[in-house]
């Protein structure tokens, strides 16, 4: 059982690394008060996310190379975390959703056409039988169901059942720790770099085959309760800051149960996912660091948590580049 847990939390880790605006829409349509969770005060626990210091020989520049989680709560980040902020002239992100949150939030952005079949076709006609009647069993049981999400397509129910998950969670998508980030600099009138952008990470998602997420929600829908304890335990990695408990949780790949259950080609198609959304953009992200830092820029540079750690993970990836790379904890 913990195997399977275990790629049900890839899974979960895989779509929050990237900060859909699709996920914010859903939330609207189908009630502002499930992602909004009450508000319980700032959290003054003791959080050590993880964080590097890097520099290079011969260069005086210095960048902060940290990991962010795309939930979270209302809480006090620690002092070194908040002075490397405040020692950048840049924030850097994955991409700066604060005009989409503000357009959000004014009633000036309408569903992408990407969450709908534009062929006429309905979910239930890229589902099992079976996969369908539990999905539907359960956005009912759980009063979630409304005759619309039958046109959806199966990416924007996996992005419904992450965000009811979060909702319980006690976690908010709209307390990321990016989003978190990305008003302090607002409000600061610091200047705030992409690494990727939005029309980057939706057109990623909508490139890959609708097989990964048929089997992703095949997935979810027989395990939908762990979810919850999924998003909790992803959160509490990233408080922790612990290299190898975020490698653990953002690495798995397929158990033997599920290689027995799905095809070569299916087992094919969701290494090549991993590969996509980790691997290939850990690439992408460092060619950007190396940009900002050869042109000298002094960047608090924040992306998925994921994206740091690893043999493939930027940090290593620097490292091989010439880069020494300090973890700050302090």
């Amino acid at each position: 059982m913990k195997e399977k847990r275990n790629y049900l939390l890839y899974v979960l880790f895989s779509l929050l690394l990237v900060v859909g605006i699709v996920i914010c829409v859903i939330s609207f349509n189908f009630g502002q008060d499930v992602a909004n969770n009450e508000d319980s005060g700032v959290v003054e626990n003791k959080v050590t996310p993880l964080m590097y210091e890097v520099t290079k020989d011969g260069s005086d520049n210095k960048i902060y190379l940290f990991g962010s989680i795309h939930v979270g709560e209302e809480m006090i980040y620690p002092s070194y975390v908040e002075n490397a902020y405040k020692d950048s002239d840049y924030l850097a992100v994955e991409c700066n959703v604060l005009n989409e949150l503000n357009n959000l939030f004014n009633g000036e952005v309408s569903e992408e056409k990407s969450n709908y079949y534009e062929d006429g076709s309905l979910l239930k006609d890229h589902l099992s039988k079976d996969t369908y009647n539990k999905l539907i069993k359960y956005l009912k049981d759980n009063d979630l169901y409304a005759e619309d999400l039958e046109n959806y397509t199966v990416k924007a129910i996996i992005d419904l059942l992450e965000l009811y998950a979060i909702s319980f969670s006690n976690l908010d998508v709209f307390e990321g720790v990016d989003i978190h980030f990305l008003r302090k600099a607002r409000n600061d009138g610091k200047t705030i770099l992409e690494v990727e952008s939005i029309e980057f990470q939706n057109e990623l998602l909508n490139s890959f085959p609708e097989r990964i997420y048929v089997i992703e929600l095949d997935e979810l829908v027989n395990d939908v309760r762990e979810l919850k304890n999924g998003v909790m335990e992803l959160f509490d990695a990233w408080k922790k800051g612990d290299p190898e408990i975020i490698l653990k949780l953002s690495n798995e790949e397929p158990s033997l149960e599920d290689k027995e259950k799905y095809s070569k080609d299916d087992i094919d198609l969701i290494s090549d996912y991993n590969k996509k959304m980790l691997d290939d953009r850990n690439i992408g992200m460092t060619d950007k660091f190396e940009e900002y830092f050869n042109s000298n820029k002094k960047v608090f540079f924040t992306v998925g948590a994921a994206h740091l750690v690893g043999e493939k993970g930027i940090a290593n990836l620097l490292i091989q580049r010439g880069y020494n790379v300090v973890q700050v904890n302090k």
